[in-house]
């Protein structure tokens, strides 16, 4: 038989050297702008791989015009406004940078206006990319005249 005082500091070794049962919080990407997306994820693990991330990069540009068909290069950078915004710099080879958000495999060019070459432009798009090449089409009006154009980007 334990004394009383025995047993309490068996008990009390005891208690301190079981597990807790309290459960681990699940790990994983809790960014929603992001490709492993985990909605059952209580705590970021910094796995995110943000669906921009596949956008980011220099592309060879093939741009199919009712005015011609033009060959320029843009680069995609990545835009510190939110995480699933970019950068399209030189895009449609006006020379200017335009503003970009992406949603898994597309990207939306929402309407604005630029100054290209002396023209105030209004433009605006959408696209979307498999693999190394980014299709995009968009429309620019300036002075009431404009076009609708296609870009077929190959990444670098």
């Amino acid at each position: 038989l334990l004394s009383p005082l025995s047993f309490g500091v068996f008990m009390l070794t005891l208690l301190v050297s079981l597990p807790s049962c309290k459960e681990e919080p699940v790990q994983g990407c809790t960014n929603q702008f992001s490709d492993n997306y985990n909605m059952a994820a209580e705590e970021d693990d910094g796995s995110c791989i943000l669906f921009r991330e596949k956008f980011i990069g220099q592309y060879n540009v093939s741009e199919s015009c009712p005015s011609g068909t033009y060959s320029f290069s843009f680069n995609i950078v990545e835009s510190s406004t939110s995480d699933d915004a970019i950068i399209i710099n030189n895009f449609g080879d006006f020379g200017e940078a335009v503003n970009g958000t992406v949603n898994n495999s597309s990207v939306t060019i929402p309407n604005q206006n630029i100054t290209s070459r002396g023209l105030a432009l209004a433009l605006d798009g959408s696209g979307s990319i498999a693999g190394n090449i980014l299709t995009i089409s968009y429309s620019y009006n300036f002075n009431g005249t404009g076009e609708t154009c296609t870009m077929n980007c190959t990444k670098q």
